[in-house]
């Protein structure tokens, strides 16, 4: 199977790693990172106090209960990504950031692959949009494929499943090895070779050390 993938911006580069993917979430909350929450959240909570509601967010704690806090109890202006002692999150939804699915392979990276509601993106030839986790084209197909060897999870039930609102967790029954590479230059089945742009500079890094 092969599919498109959005991967993350040059100042938030997508790790190169491997690891085991455990877990396929439906109907996902996007928790969002501190960072993010320093960065973009809090100037638009402070000129706009309506934000989070327009875009269906929430602040929680972070309890294993979480319970809802008022936006208009924190002070905003004080907010960093250190002491926002807080979880904002996106509800679940076609307009959550993680789209309706996501697939977790915990890791230092916080890095996952996931579904997402800007499908035009993939049309785009260079496709680094994303704050480091990778985005995939086809979110579905592949989770029927991860979920092969459960016959109660064909396509239909998790359709439906992504589209109830509810987040729903499913472990795999056996984990699946991912891997993340970054490679410029390969060639195809006709043997030839294609050629694409260092966007994060790891070629030019590498030549450093190897010619200089």
């Amino acid at each position: 199977m092969e599919m498109r993938v959005i991967v993350g911006k040059t100042l938030n580069s997508t790790p190169i790693f491997s690891d085991k993917l455990e877990y396929v979430v439906m109907a996902p909350y996007w928790n969002v990172p501190n960072s993010i929450v320093q960065n973009e959240i809090k100037p638009k909570m402070i000129s706009n106090p309506g934000y989070l509601d327009r875009n269906n967010m929430e602040i929680v704690t972070k309890d294993k209960d979480p319970q809802a806090v008022s936006p208009s109890s924190i002070n905003w202006s004080e907010v960093n990504e250190a002491n926002f002692a807080y979880r904002v999150r996106q509800k679940p939804g076609p307009k959550n950031s993680l789209g309706m699915i996501k697939f977790l392979f915990p890791n230092e990276y916080a890095v996952y692959l996931h579904d997402t509601p800007a499908d035009a993106l993939f049309s785009q030839t260079e496709r680094n949009f994303s704050h480091g986790c990778v985005r995939v084209e086809k979110p579905v197909q592949l989770a029927s494929y991860l979920l092969e060897d459960m016959p109660e999870w064909n396509e239909q039930k998790i359709r439906e499943t992504m589209t109830t609102g509810e987040e729903k967790w499913v472990t795999l029954p056996k984990q699946v090895q991912v891997y993340l590479v970054y490679f410029t230059s390969w060639v195809d089945e006709k043997g030839e070779i294609h050629f694409r742009e260092d966007i994060y500079g790891h070629d030019k890094t590498l030549a450093k050390e190897y010619f200089e």
